[in-house]
């Protein structure tokens, strides 16, 4: 598991979406997947997957990097005619801490082709360097990107690039 030190029967049980059981996988929080009983206790030794919300954390950060490389080797040459430009947002933390996500989509699959992360600033949104990074990534990956159509909401960046 990524030069990591918990027990790949561990990790199934937290985040793998084939497991069933998993924890992380079904969108449970770390501190719900560390409850080691009933009454809501979050102890040390999480007893529900036997593993700390620490080390719980720790493993979310390895396989968000894992799905980063995955997705950079694997969505290329795609046959799409289509994209959908877009933004959407959640929350990150706490409910004080909005992230927002730009993001190229293929409507007819439903892949995310390209995204960029961050606070709705202009660097992210409003700004037409990142719109048009996100946007040439995208074209990047499409086989033929000559042939494909673009659709966004309006959203003025994406006039610019």
């Amino acid at each position: 598991m990524w030069n990591s030190k918990i027990r790949e029967s561990k990790a199934s049980a937290i985040a793998d979406p084939a497991n069933p059981s998993s924890q992380l996988a079904e969108g449970s929080s770390i501190k719900s997947t560390a409850r080691s009983d009933k009454s809501g206790f979050v102890g040390a030794s999480g007893r529900l997957t036997g593993v700390t919300p620490e080390a719980i954390q720790r493993l979310a950060v390895r396989l968000g990097q894992h799905a980063d490389c995955f997705h950079d080797q694997r969505v290329q040459q795609l046959a799409s005619t289509s994209l959908q430009a877009d933004e959407r947002w959640g929350f990150a933390g706490s409910k004080s801490e909005q992230l927002w996500q730009a993001e190229v989509v293929d409507p007819a699959t439903r892949l995310v082709v390209a995204f960029a992360t961050g606070v709705r600033n202009e660097q992210l949104i409003g700004s037409s360097e990142s719109v048009l990074q996100v946007l040439q990534d995208a074209a990047a990956r499409v086989s033929y990107p000559q042939g494909v159509v673009l659709f966004s909401d309006g959203e003025p960046s994406y006039e610019k690039s």
